[in-house]
């Protein structure tokens, strides 16, 4: 029914579908289940030329009409119009705290898409970044809560300000092996979704798999290989706990969002940042610093990223299409999953950064 469209079903369609259902005899009738619409043998017959003259209608006799199997395709078609008009669609925006220049964002515009074929058209999502619309990256449950867009891309490092609670995910340098993310990553979930629901009254319903290396690097606008080196030197970092952490080593540090991260190396106001191996390659870090040291396992991928909803929002979605969305988020998942345990994303990045002049 959702292919029929009522604007386009017009007579001349009606008469085609006609005459493919029902061909015409000798005579000009239509032929229904293997006999012609007209006389039965053994009724009044014609010469051979002779229009036919319409006949009676005889109990037992199947005399079809045009008119009659036009109304009725005519029906049949205005109600399968119906339908289709009828069938709900959803139009949303997606809130992306993170730069243009992220390495998840062809990820997440894949997904989408994607979400948009698997529900046949019915969810479309349109992806915008908040810095594009006057928001910062910590506003992102705002601006799900003042409905400026039904979703948004949950990042917990960014929150700090509103929730608090929500930001408290593992710190980078909690982790031994980047693998020990998988140790973490269903209980940080599961105690972010219930705050989110409580506090916000927001659903997590899909996860995301942010795209990024196995391990931080600190890279600088000189090369720096120990903390004697970082000493003296103005540090950003992107999580509170890794801000203290580095605090308490007697490091001056502070936190830079990453759109602001590439101006800030270049003028002077920070010296070196802890850093995606990734994004620096995404963001052209090559530009405004020389080298880049690994200094720890990334916890990001133990963090509850993933899709927030509001939770009327999301009570508004038909069960197939919530399962589609759902179905395409895992999908993504395993994509991802597989693209990082083969550490594709670290070794890329590394090839590009050399050959752009960085130095490890």
């Amino acid at each position: 029914a959702d292919q029929f469209s009522v604007d386009v079903m017009n007579r001349a369609t009606i008469e085609s579908m006609l005459n493919v259902c029902f061909p015409r005899g000798n005579h000009g009738n239509r032929r229904i289940s293997g006999r012609l619409s007209g006389p039965r043998s053994g009724g009044p017959q014609h010469s051979p030329g002779e229009p036919d003259t319409p006949q009676p209608r005889l109990l037992g006799r199947r005399i079809v009409h045009r008119r009659l199997i036009i109304a009725a395709l005519t029906a049949v078609v205005l109600a399968a119009g119906t339908l289709a008009a009828g069938a709900q669609e959803f139009k949303w925006k997606l809130g992306n705290p993170w730069p243009h220049k992220h390495p998840a964002t062809d990820a997440l515009v894949a997904l989408l898409a994607d979400i948009k074929t698997r529900t046949g058209g019915k969810m479309e999502i349109e992806m915008v970044h908040l810095d594009a619309i006057g928001f910062k990256q910590g506003d992102l449950l705002r601006v799900i809560r003042q409905n400026v867009t039904e979703m948004g891309l949950f990042v917990p490092y960014y929150i700090g300000r509103d929730a608090p609670k929500l930001a408290n995910v593992a710190p980078s340098g909690a982790l031994i092996e980047p693998d020990d993310n998988w140790k973490i990553e269903k209980v940080q979930r599961e105690y972010a979704k219930q705050i989110l629901l409580k506090d916000w009254n927001t659903v997590m319903p899909m996860r995301f798999f942010n795209r990024g290396g196995q391990y931080l690097v600190i890279i600088g606008r000189e090369p720096i290989n120990s903390l004697a080196g970082l000493k003296g030197k103005k540090v950003r970092h992107f999580e509170r706990p890794g801000l203290r952490a580095l605090q308490t080593l007697g490091v001056a540090a502070q936190t830079i969002g990453q759109a602001e991260l590439y101006l800030a190396l270049k003028t002077g106001v920070v010296d070196a940042a802890v850093h995606g191996l990734t994004n620096s390659a995404q963001q052209s870090m090559n530009e405004v610093t020389c080298c880049y040291s690994e200094f720890t396992p990334f916890t990001a991928f133990g963090a509850p990223y993933g899709f927030v909803v509001r939770q009327d929002h999301w009570d508004k979605v038909p069960e197939a299409i919530r399962k589609a969305m759902q179905d395409a988020s895992e999908a993504d998942w395993v994509k991802g999953l597989a693209s990082w345990r083969a550490g594709i994303d670290d070794a890329e990045a590394a090839k590009q950064l050399k050959s752009q002049g960085m130095k490890d």
